[in-house]
């Protein structure tokens, strides 16, 4: 008997960690949606959910390591934990989160990711940034081109964007269950870390 596409959304997050390794309830349901949006070919969405999930989870790790409390997470001005930007991936780079996970290899921009970062220059921005502004924003022109007078949206190429970035949410999601593995063998020590081993 075949399963049906609920348990296979169901069983998506397990299968690929993001439940566990994302460590923050709050989030993986952002990532749980975005796959389900891919999968029923509404890319669109799918951006928006993946991205929110990203950056909520970069703003929580900041929310937790500053000692803040994790509710405030949507205060970016009065808390000054900035929303998805250059600054919040150097901020998340800063307490050793593997930010660099979050490139995206379609883009020649990309390729200096890392250096990239430390601009605060709007055409030197990280590609998810661009991106995140421009779909959060509503901008989408990125997506429309002019075809007989008129802008035509190019559904593939937000589906372009949906499928990289389901990949990224992958591979980020077991980066930063590491980082957070990392942080709490850190937290307990050495003597306490052997302990578990043992």
């Amino acid at each position: 008997m075949s399963m049906d596409i609920a348990e296979k959304f169901r069983l998506f997050p397990k299968q690929h960690n993001s439940h566990w390794n994302i460590r923050y309830g709050e989030i993986e349901p952002f990532f749980r949606d975005g796959y389900a949006c891919v999968a029923h070919g509404q890319y669109l969405a799918a951006c928006l959910c993946f991205i929110t999930g990203i950056e909520m989870s970069l703003r929580l790790a900041l929310l937790h390591k500053l000692k803040l409390d994790i509710r405030d997470a949507w205060k970016s001005k009065e808390i000054g934990v900035p929303l998805l930007s250059n600054k919040l991936l150097r901020e998340a780079k800063a307490i050793s989160l593997p930010v660099e996970i979050l490139r995206f290899h379609r883009d020649p921009e990309d390729s200096d990711f890392l250096l990239n970062l430390q601009s605060d220059d709007r055409f030197k921005q990280a590609h998810i940034v661009r991106l995140r502004n421009n779909i959060c924003h509503g901008n989408l022109n990125i997506f429309t081109k002019e075809e007989d007078g008129e802008g035509k949206i190019y559904r593939s190429d937000i589906e372009k964007e949906a499928r990289e970035l389901e990949e990224i949410v992958i591979a980020w999601g077991q980066g930063y269950g590491k980082w957070h593995s990392d942080l709490e063998n850190e937290t307990d020590g050495p003597d306490n870390a052997r302990a578990k081993i043992d």
